[in-house]
């Protein structure tokens, strides 16, 4: 399984317009390696979703170090989500959002901080119908974060927001941020609330190559 360094900011856009919002990195547009595996150039958001919209999908980013290629991820997933929001025409709201606490005592246990797959079948079979903090009895808060010693695992949230579709059915667009507390792996997971009915809040993980 994958790591990724845990990033808390996007690339700079020079730009208000979503269209031209840009995806450069000094000076130089992003290349992007598909799933057919031919390179294709972007340079602002309206470049991507046009690769989305031809049902291409995004399998790395090519010439960039660790660091820089993590920032562009956050750009690539910011483009996706204002995408599907025009798409979906949905209409944000203001709304009070849930703590983190409250949010890792409601998301799946599956989604902790998981570092392989093995551990990711183990924690779906020991904490089935739990939650991430059945799975870190020892989460404590600190500051904007909340760490599990035992699990040398931290979370941050990183971003909350609610929509309205045309049918006036709220959706909540959770972002939350995953990492190791010794060490530098981590990731950046973003989550489509479906229902809170339940104890286990539904949830549909979402990504930059999600369908718009």
């Amino acid at each position: 399984m994958k790591s990724v360094s845990v990033f808390f900011a996007v690339l700079t856009y020079s730009t208000t317009s979503f269209s031209t919002a840009e995806l450069v990195f000094e000076n130089k547009p992003l290349t992007l390696l598909l799933n057919d595996n031919n390179q294709a150039n972007v340079s602002n958001c309206s470049d991507f979703i046009a690769l989305r919209k031809a049902d291409e999908k995004i399998k790395d980013i090519q010439e960039l170090s660790p660091p820089e290629q993590g920032f562009a991820e956050v750009a690539l997933f910011d483009c996706y989500l204002n995408g599907y929001v025009i798409e979906n025409q949905l209409r944000e709201i203001k709304k009070q959002k849930p703590s983190l606490g409250e949010i890792l005592r409601h998301l799946p246990a599956t989604e902790k901080l998981i570092v392989s797959d093995s551990e990711k079948e183990e924690t779906a079979k020991k904490f089935k119908g739990q939650s991430i903090w059945a799975t870190s009895p020892d989460l404590i808060q600190q500051d904007d974060i909340f760490v599990s010693k035992i699990n040398d695992a931290g979370y941050r949230l990183i971003d909350f927001r609610t929509y309205v579709t045309p049918q006036n059915k709220e959706i909540e667009i959770i972002t939350l941020g995953s990492f190791v507390l010794h060490g530098t792996a981590g990731t950046r997971s973003h989550y489509i609330v479906n229902s809170k009915n339940n104890d286990i809040w539904e949830i549909t993980k979402i990504d930059m190559n999600s369908p718009l």
